[in-house]
């Protein structure tokens, strides 16, 4: 499917009942705006399995998306705004947005919705105002994408308010299309107006301008995740492939209760990494007498040899672990703002500090990504679960001690569920907090949520699943319509 889903049931989205929720958001809806939703639109969040810090390296990621999500109910007015609010009302505020809106210059929590309606909105040359109430179930700031989640939720929320109807994918399909021949029934989308390739890179941009130099993984997985499966992504340009998962195993996500908030910390972290690959790549061209430095380690790669080529060429060309701005700048006989200038906030980075490694970043970027390409081999000959289990403790090593964006939390959670019986546990969504992954055979599955129970049995505050879950892959991004979905999983 190339474009946004409109189901007809939740269950061809959820593995549980779930009808409840969706029967709350839409009575606070009414509540809010006196009216019923007319649709629903919903992003799911995403654990990136393994392949953690390459996608903005230009390589290839291998995620799946969760069931869990956030859900926005949508109806029309004639208001020339948009009227947002949130089911949490105290934790984020209500808001009324112009048809044409800015981001906020403060961290705001309608940035993320704006950054989605202005991926879509220049599609349409007269653009309907609408109320949403949006609900998630996502943790925040927990390495799961639940920004990225409100984002493509926003953007398909959009593109629905603006086409106003659903449209048969099959009616659309020209006649000798292999597709519309192969279909038993019809599948409707939400508009032909753009792809899911194009949603995806048009939402990452976007949602760059909120203040993170993000890959595209997050929401590239939330679009495009197809039901059933994991996903290896590949970027410039964007492809998706589907990665089937050993049968006999669950992913555990647990969360480290260490908040990894990106935008709030872009200086010393996620922005900081960016920086120290581009500065990577610029000490290997010196070296090398390279003279127009590539923008990505995938782009030096492909001039320089193989990734295990590049292994070697970046602990020749680049002796020292830590380099102060000053001996940069001498090496480079330039500025470093010469060298990053171009990569977004580079100059808020440059500013807060003054030393960089970035033979350690690349060194764990070529790591990881050889570790990425032997997971999906691995699955692709039968999945072997042991394998899978040791490179995923591999890379959360790599993040330990060569991109240091663990936590003593994560770092303590990922050694708890191998002592549980977890094949393989590692942080995962950038980490500096958050989650982490563990993968286990579903017969251990109980036993392993019981040893990770004692991580939280100190905090008696913990009284829901939003710490510790089980998940399965999960479908991508897709819209409900009220005058066509069955509001019971249960009916026919």
């Amino acid at each position: 499917m190339d474009y946004v889903e409109v189901v007809e049931s939740l269950r061809e989205i959820y593995s549980k009942e779930i009808t409840e929720r969706y029967e709350y958001i839409a009575e606070r809806f009414f509540q809010e705006f006196g009216v019923w939703p007319s649709f629903f639109a919903r992003a799911p969040g995403r654990v990136n399995i393994i392949g953690e810090h390459i996608d903005y390296s230009g390589y290839p990621v291998l995620p799946m998306a969760l069931e869990r999500d956030t859900v926005m109910a949508i109806s029309v007015s004639n208001e020339d705004c948009i009227k947002l609010k949130n089911c949490q009302r105290s934790k984020f505020p209500e808001t009324t947005l112009p048809l044409s809106p800015k981001m906020s210059e403060e961290h705001h929590w309608s940035n993320y919705f704006i950054a989605g309606y202005n991926a879509v909105i220049h599609l349409f040359p007269n653009p309907k105002g609408f109320y949403v109430m949006v609900q998630g179930d996502l943790p925040q700031a927990a390495g799961l994408s639940s920004s990225a989640s409100m984002t493509v939720c926003s953007s398909i929320a959009t593109l629905y308010a603006n086409s106003s109807k659903r449209i048969s994918y099959k009616e659309f399909l020209p006649e000798n299309h292999p597709r519309a021949q192969d279909m038993l029934a019809d599948y409707y989308i939400a508009t032909d107006k753009i792809t899911l390739a194009d949603l995806a890179e048009s939402v990452t941009r976007q949602e760059r301008l909120v203040g993170i130099a993000c890959g595209g993984m997050d929401q590239a997985i939330s679009i495009m995740a197809e039901p059933g499966t994991a996903s290896l992504i590949e970027f410039n340009p964007l492809h998706v492939h589907p990665v089937s998962l050993p049968e006999g195993c669950t992913f555990i996500i647990a969360n480290s209760l260490t908040p990894s908030a990106k935008v709030l910390t872009q200086a010393f972290r996620y922005n900081k990494r960016v920086v120290e690959c581009r500065l990577a790549i610029a000490l290997v061209c010196k070296s090398q007498n390279i003279t127009t430095i590539p923008k990505t380690l995938k782009e030096l790669q492909l001039q320089c040899g193989t990734i295990e080529e590049m292994i070697g060429i970046i602990e020749n060309t680049i002796p020292k672990d830590v380099y102060k701005t000053n001996e940069l700048e001498e090496i480079f006989g330039c500025a470093l703002c010469d060298i990053v200038g171009d990569i977004p906030y580079s100059d808020l980075v440059l500013n807060s500090n003054y030393d960089y490694k970035p033979r350690l970043r690349a060194l764990h970027c070529y790591g990881e990504v050889k570790r990425v390409y032997e997971f999906r081999e691995t699955c692709l000959r039968g999945a072997d679960a042991e394998r899978l289990g040791i490179l995923m403790n591999e890379s959360h090593e790599s993040c330990k001690d060569l991109y240091e964006c663990s936590s003593d939390e994560l770092d303590r959670l990922t050694s708890l569920a191998r002592q549980g019986g977890a094949l393989g546990a590692r942080l995962t969504g950038a980490g500096w907090g958050g989650c982490c992954v563990c993968l286990v055979r579903n017969e251990k599955v109980e036993g392993l949520m019981k040893v990770l129970q004692s991580f939280y049995d100190e905090n008696p505050f913990i009284t829901d699943d939003t710490v510790m879950f089980p998940s399965k892959p999960c479908r991508g991004a897709c819209l409900l319509d009220t005058k066509y979905f069955h509001w019971s999983d249960q009916e026919n």
